[in-house]
């Protein structure tokens, strides 16, 4: 059977590589944020992948080489064959299920809490509003009947007439004097018209035959053939 290999790395270097390019180098290798540089760069053996080819195992150290990292492969033991599980057991409720190199580590958030304080028991959280206004003293006011003219309300101003060139007259006066002089028709000579005979038609025929729309052309039409009865 194949050797089967496990992929470590504890945090070393190549030598001539700074700690900023080794950081910047797995940052782009691993697509790491701080979080898991900080994990890889610890010093702490931690587990890359597991269970892979030699050639496999060789392309991951070639990688990380090239970044100024040095990766470890150690070979995984194979499993003792055996035809029965008279080896295995339970284990106790709340046994750790992974390795210590397979467990990751979580760093507690550092959290710098605000000056607060906490306020007593029905306290008011903020200002109480300002009181409303008192409503409008409405006791001289009264309601008129509908159509009724408002007293105090200003009308239109008059109209000025300059009147100083007119006079009344007596009762009875006759104003048929007033009136305007009777029209007489215009002079309009007639004599050059006709009155033509009841259905002839008007206008010159030229002019009437422009007007007539064409016939449309039926030519393409035919009457289809009646169907036989049932």
């Amino acid at each position: 059977m194949p050797e089967r290999y496990q992929i470590l790395y504890r945090g070393e270097r190549l030598e001539g590589v700074s700690d900023a390019q080794l950081r910047r180098g797995l940052a782009q290798l691993f697509k790491a944020d701080d979080a898991l540089l900080d994990k890889l760069l610890s010093g702490r053996p931690q587990l890359l992948k597991r269970d892979c080819d030699r050639e496999t195992a060789s392309r991951y150290r070639e990688a990380m080489a090239r970044v100024g990292a040095v990766a470890i492969l150690q070979p995984m033991a194979e499993p003792a064959a055996s035809d029965d599980s008279a080896g295995l057991r339970l284990a106790e409720a709340g046994t750790p299920v992974l390795r210590p190199e397979e467990r990751g580590t979580v760093s507690a958030p550092s959290v710098i809490p605000p000056d607060l304080e906490v306020a007593a028991a029905g306290t008011r959280l903020a200002d109480p509003p300002a009181p409303a206004p008192a409503p409008p003293d409405t006791s001289q006011l009264s309601l008129a009947e509908a159509g009724e003219r408002i007293p105090n309300l200003p009308g239109p101003p008059a109209a000025e007439v300059g009147d100083s060139g007119l006079s009344l007259s007596p009762a009875g006066t006759d104003f048929s004097d007033c009136r305007a002089p009777e029209g007489h028709p215009p002079a309009v000579d007639l004599s050059a018209l006709s009155l033509a005979p009841e259905g002839e038609p008007l206008g010159p025929e030229a002019d009437r035959k422009a007007a007539a729309p064409p016939a449309p052309d039926t030519a393409h039409l035919s009457l289809a053939p009646e169907p036989p009865e049932a």
